[in-house]
């Protein structure tokens, strides 16, 4: 993971004040509708503020959250998707 990270492959994304409140409002929005707890609302707030042009896809493999995201209009890779399955839920 460290020479992703030196490499580029992989980059940090802090999280502040701005993505605290937003991750309440995700709370607020899909709290009790879609299960959706603390942690990954902090997740999705910042991937939302990265916003597609940075982030090419989220690699996750909660299929309650993975569903979350995609409806939050963002490009996922399941690893326990096959990738038929995958190609299909892009096609919807």
């Amino acid at each position: 993971m460290a020479e992703d990270i030196q490499s580029g492959a992989i980059r940090l994304a802090s999280f502040g004040d701005r993505d605290k409140r937003e991750a309440a409002a995700l709370i607020e929005k899909h709290g009790l509708s879609k299960n959706l707890r603390t942690l990954d609302a902090i997740q999705l707030a910042v991937v939302k503020r990265l916003g597609p042009q940075v982030l090419r896809h989220v690699y996750c493999a909660d299929r309650p959250f993975v569903a979350l995201i995609r409806a939050e209009g963002f490009s996922v890779i399941d690893p326990e998707e096959s990738p038929e399955a995958e190609g299909k839920s892009k096609n919807k």
